[in-house]
């Protein structure tokens, strides 16, 4: 089973609440959803990551959240290590890079894909290995004896 967080501890569930909370607390939408306490939180605890999750989980948070059945079918199937539709799935931390992205202003857009492309720019340049050759060779000091 994959690990549900990624390595900035987030999950695709993490970032499907993000997308869908609009600045409300766990207890919030709970609240607004006339649920019970715990109805959402308690399977966003630690142990409950990245385990199966029923329908009927599925169906309360979809309707909790206001968000489509086949995103929040494919945040908690992710987070289980099962791919729902074919091809590479984002990683928690690029859906939500995504996201942040996609709530932008045109002219801001412009400016947030200049700036990726810098860093990745410069990331390749600092990687990139130094040539042997244009490394002076190593001279002794001491004399030989």
């Amino acid at each position: 089973m994959a690990d549900a967080k990624g390595q900035d501890g987030l999950s695709h569930v993490d970032v499907l609440i993000e997308k869908y909370r609009h600045g409300r607390s766990i207890a919030k939408i709970e609240r607004d959803a006339g649920l019970k306490a715990g109805a959402l939180s308690a399977h966003l605890k630690p142990s409950a990551r990245g385990k199966s999750t029923s329908v009927e989980i599925i169906d309360r948070f979809k309707n909790a959240l206001g968000a489509p059945l086949l995103e929040v079918s494919q945040a908690f199937f992710a987070d289980a290590g099962v791919q729902l539709i074919p091809g590479s799935p984002l990683t928690p931390q690029a859906a939500l890079l995504l996201l942040a992205y996609s709530r932008l202003g045109d002219d801001r857009q412009r400016i947030a894909l200049r700036l990726v492309e810098a860093l990745a720019a410069d990331q390749a340049d600092t990687e990139r290995p130094i040539p042997a050759d244009s490394i002076a060779p190593e001279i002794s000091v001491t004399p030989n004896t």
